[in-house]
């Protein structure tokens, strides 16, 4: 076989297998992040989030269970500007509070993750969308929480503000370079 049909055959087969792994990695030169969602006020909410930030644009993925269904939840990302005090995520489902005693642990919202999302009948949330950020503004992402909100928090009545799940940001090598000081 010519040298050239078979670079364009090893091309094709490479091709193929990039395509068939599902998410790429991003470049290289990106900024990632993930968080473990825990539930807060008897929610029974957890899941994941990934974000990477490349300059002014963040990615950010989300997956969730537990959620009220068939209704708008509210995510943000969370901290403190003022000071390099870090977000914390109150620990355990048992943890009750409102938004407000919330900004107390995790800060005050930076940035509203909009459009809300509105969850299906599983209660499960699958939610990817790319932002436009002034990096200023949530630097430095390793001292960020995300927050999810909407839930009863076992009182019957759902409240769009109630926080029902929080993870902490934490640096991760997904494929791109070490997050340390950002």
């Amino acid at each position: 076989m010519p040298p050239a049909v078979v670079a364009v055959a090893a091309f094709a087969v490479a091709a193929v297998a990039v395509s068939a792994c599902g998410e790429q990695p991003g470049p290289a030169d990106a900024d990632r992040y993930s968080a473990e969602l825990r539930p807060l006020n008897d929610s029974g909410v957890d899941g994941r989030a990934r974000l990477v930030r490349e300059g002014e644009h963040l990615m950010v993925t989300i997956e969730a269970d537990g959620l009220e269904p068939d209704q708008i939840h509210q995510q943000g990302v969370h901290g403190f500007v003022e000071d390099e005090r870090g977000a914390e995520c109150p620990a355990g489902d048992e943890a009750r509070l409102t938004d407000e005693e919330g900004e107390n642990v995790y800060g005050p919202r930076l940035r509203a993750l909009q459009p809300f999302p509105t969850v299906g009948s599983n209660g499960r949330l699958a939610y990817r969308l790319t932002f436009t950020v002034d990096p200023d503004q949530l630097d430095p992402l390793k001292n960020r929480a995300l927050v999810l909100r909407g839930g009863s928090g076992g009182e019957g009545t759902y409240r769009p503000d109630l926080p029902v799940a929080c993870g902490r940001l934490t640096p991760g090598r997904e494929g791109g370079r070490e997050v340390s000081g950002r």
